[in-house]
């Protein structure tokens, strides 16, 4: 913004040669010739000073006494536009567009186009030196854990030989593309989750932020195996047994396994004797199963039970305490031996109770006889006839 003080007692007439009032210093106290003279002094560097229009005296009312501390208020500021005979002007006090005679003495103010200030040569723009950055080279790569579990995740990391400069990155390159590795100063890394399972090869590089590589990239690998199944040891219950035996004879016991993978195989037990241990092919969960073993000697023993799965997991041993004895020794009852009873035996008796004193030859004889005995166990009766024959007995 340009301004060129007048003395506030000057005022301008419009027309050339009518300026009578006050001292204009340096021009006649008329329009034209303090147009002229402003002119001839280039006045910031512009040499077209002219007179506003209406529209832009009435912008510059708000210009005031911020861009023009020695404007009065009470002035009125001429305006090029035509009144007829007359002309317009603006009050800077109220803002306000005013018309008055061709006559009329008022203070101006001048005007100018923009683009009729004077171009300015504008100096070369300092162009700083441009330097080259020095670009670190990686020192190491590594990766870690190798194997992993596909699931599982695995981490990347490098370290470079010096600071990494502003606008350059550490990326890891995949079969996906460029990871961005995250770290300040010389060390870098990345966790990834692998997808398939195999050997997989990586690479890390310093790049630019449009994926040129700068200097060299390293390369390793690492590889991916499948998740091993989980496999849970089976169960055993202790079913039913005594706590007691006898030697020689067979001592019992019922067991039950169990296996949530359902790969039993088979049922273990140590009987303590110092004979081998029982192994019993199983492969049914909770099947009761019945084991027998005979003890040779009393003694009390700590018996094991334990079952296995396919894959040789056991499960929690169950010890118990045996107590085997030496079988009772049974005596049998001694059945007496009845004593003979001694009882008297008296001899029997006979009494002739009839018959003839004389008999015939040849003719029969008979006798009548009557035998006894006090004991009932009279027998017989003989009969000796005294002719040499053979006695009767009866």
């Amino acid at each position: 913004i340009c301004r060129r003080r007048t003395s506030k007692d000057s005022y301008y007439a419009l027309d050339s040669g009518k300026g009578i009032d006050g001292d204009c210093k340096g021009s006649k106290c008329d329009v034209p010739s303090y147009t002229n003279a402003v002119n001839a002094q280039n006045l910031c560097g512009i040499k077209k000073w002219r007179m506003p229009v209406i529209e832009e005296l009435e912008g510059l009312v708000f210009l005031n006494t911020t861009y023009f501390p020695d404007t009065d208020n009470r002035y009125y500021f001429l305006s090029s536009t035509p009144n007829g005979s007359g002309l317009s002007y603006v009050n800077f006090d109220t803002g306000e567009s005013l018309q008055a005679v061709r006559d009329a003495r008022l203070s101006v103010r001048l005007v100018g186009n923009a683009s009729d200030l004077p171009i300015i040569d504008k100096p070369a723009p300092i162009t700083p030196p441009v330097t080259t950055p020095v670009i670190p080279s990686i020192s190491g790569i590594g990766v870690s854990p190798t194997p992993v579990t596909l699931g599982d995740s695995v981490t990347f990391n490098a370290t470079l030989n010096a600071t990494l400069p502003t606008g350059y990155f550490v990326k890891l390159k995949t079969t996906s593309g460029f990871i961005l590795m995250s770290g300040n100063g010389s060390n870098y890394s990345i966790s990834q989750t692998p997808t398939s399972t195999g050997v997989q090869t990586f690479s890390i590089g310093i790049y630019d932020a449009s994926n040129v590589l700068k200097g060299k990239d390293y390369t390793d690998s690492f590889e991916v195996i499948q998740a091993q199944a989980t496999n849970s040891a089976p169960t055993l219950t202790f079913v039913s047994g005594s706590t007691t035996t006898t030697t020689g004879v067979p001592y019992s016991v019922q067991l039950s396994a169990n296996d949530k993978d359902n790969n039993l195989a088979y049922i273990y037990i140590e009987w303590g004797d110092g004979t081998e241990g029982l192994l019993e092919d199983v492969t049914e969960n909770n099947k009761t199963l019945t084991f027998s073993h005979a003890y040779a000697t009393a003694n009390t023993y700590a018996v094991n039970y334990a079952a296995y799965d396919s894959n040789y997991l056991i499960s929690s041993v169950i010890s118990k305490s045996l107590t085997v004895s030496k079988p009772a020794v049974v005596i049998q009852p001694v059945t007496p031996v009845p004593t003979p009873v001694v009882t008297t035996n008296s001899v029997p008796t006979v009494r002739f109770s009839g018959g003839a004193s004389t008999a015939t030859v040849n003719s029969p004889y008979s006798v009548e006889l009557t035998g006894n005995d006090k004991d009932n166990n009279l027998v017989s009766m003989y009969v000796d006839w005294g002719d040499n024959s053979q006695g009767d007995g009866l």
